[in-house]
C-alpha cells in the first residue's frame, strides 16, 4: 500500500472518531434534556474526561444542580482535563 493509501486510512479513522464522540456528545445532551440523568451521565463522562468541553460543561451543570448526581460544587468545577 502506498503512502496515501494509509494516509486515507488514518483520516477516515479520524473523521469516523469525531462521528462517533458527536454522536455520544448529542445523546447525552438528548438525555439531559428528557431527564434521563443515568444516560446522560453514561455518555457524558466518558466525553469529558477525553477533554471534550461541551461534555464537561454540561457533567458540570449536573453536579452543580444535583441532576442524577449528588450535588457537589467542588467536582462540578473541578470537571477539567485541560
Amino acid at each position: 500500500m502506498r503512502w496515501h493509501g494509509k494516509a486515507l486510512i488514518a483520516v477516515v479513522s479520524v473523521v469516523a472518531g469525531a462521528l462517533l464522540r458527536n454522536a455520544e456528545l448529542d445523546a447525552g445532551g438528548v438525555a439531559l434534556k428528557t431527564e434521563d440523568y443515568p444516560t446522560a451521565l453514561k455518555k457524558l463522562r466518558p466525553l469529558a474526561y477525553l477533554g471534550d468541553s461541551t461534555a464537561q460543561y454540561l457533567l458540570g451543570l449536573m453536579y452543580a444542580y444535583g441532576w442524577g448526581v449528588a450535588r457537589n460544587d467542588e467536582t462540578a468545577d473541578g470537571i477539567r482535563v485541560s
